[in-house]
């Protein structure tokens, strides 16, 4: 796709025009990078102006998950050392969430990794969002796995969440080879149940898990068709003791063309720079000017380094963002 084929795509796309899984393969396979890029950020100016997201997580549950997702350090397959602990204590989370909103975070996760909720889990998750979000007037998430409809419309009725995350991760047809534990549509249901809920939905993916860029776009275009409006692009961190490594280490050119990319399909999004961010300090400023809109700080209330936001709210700010 030339200059010219790039420019008239953006042009109808701020028409209202919904780009085809061809148009976006052919953006992707682009000579013209930098125009691509461009025209990202200027889709992104365009349909979402120039505020900028910061947001975190806190592990709220840290357990053993059931599921044997060969990408997660939490996965009944995974050797890697993790501190257990049931439902946080309030103290411990909320001087974190202070500590975040001092530091211009805007949105906090409150995040469970055993994918077993328990009701009784689940009202420790409610009274500690509202604790939370008295004390920091942050915004909340919840990545709490698969719970049911009941505890869903529950969890909406009684928490102050009000976003409901359900990562995709990557196309049903790599799913089923990284995951045999946890079908492809039960995600889908999930997603769908939290909504009915009355839920805004994050839901996103995982990139260099050996997925091709087909992949990626095929995700991109079912976020879409899910309605969804906020989508963190991760990139795998494999480590010691997790059972997936990249077969092939992203470059900077792929990570900011899957940025791009995204960005046309779903221009009216909250498209987040998501775990493994680190691993691409290098090209931060690149990604600003591709078309994310958010990016996430990395931090674990298991460690005891304390939180580093690394003067993301300055950086921001002199990039013209609005934090």
């Amino acid at each position: 796709m030339d200059f010219a084929q790039i420019k008239e795509l953006k042009e109808k796309i701020f028409a209202g025009y919904q780009i085809t899984t061809e148009e976006a393969l052919a953006l992707s396979q682009t000579r013209n990078i930098e125009a691509l890029y461009y025209s990202a950020n200027q889709i992104r100016a365009k349909m979402k102006g120039r505020v900028f997201e910061i947001c975190s997580g806190v592990k709220v549950e840290s357990a053993k998950c059931q599921y044997n997702c060969e990408w997660c350090a939490f996965s009944q397959k995974s050797t890697l050392p993790i501190k257990e602990y049931n439902i946080v204590d309030e103290k411990t989370a909320i001087d974190f969430a202070l500590k975040f909103a001092a530091q211009k975070v805007s949105r906090l996760s409150l995040i469970a990794t055993s994918n077993d909720i328990t009701d009784h889990k689940l009202t420790q998750i409610i009274e500690l969002s509202k604790k939370i979000a008295d004390k920091s007037g942050l915004k909340l998430c919840a990545t709490l796995g698969h719970l049911t409809k009941e505890q869903l419309q529950r969890l909406k009725n009684e928490s102050r969440i009000t976003t409901f995350q359900c990562n995709l991760h990557t196309s049903p047809e790599l799913y089923q080879k990284l995951c045999t534990s946890c079908s492809y549509q039960k995600k889908l249901e999930t997603i769908e149940n939290a909504q009915k809920a009355g839920f805004d939905i994050c839901c996103g993916l995982i990139i260099g898990m050996g997925e091709t860029m087909l992949d990626r776009i095929n995700v991109a275009i079912k976020i879409r068709e899910l309605g969804v409006k906020s989508i963190p692009i991760h990139i795998l961190s494999a480590q010691d003791g997790v059972n997936i490594t990249s077969p092939k280490p992203l470059d900077s050119e792929e990570i900011l063309t899957t940025i791009s990319v995204f960005r046309f399909i779903n221009p009216r999004a909250v498209i987040r720079l998501g775990g493994g961010r680190s691993l691409i300090k290098i090209i931060e400023s690149e990604a600003l000017r591709a078309g994310i809109n958010s990016w996430s700080i990395d931090s674990s209330i298991q460690t005891e380094k304390g939180i580093s936001i690394d003067g993301s709210a300055q950086r921001l700010e002199k990039e013209g963002f609005i934090i």
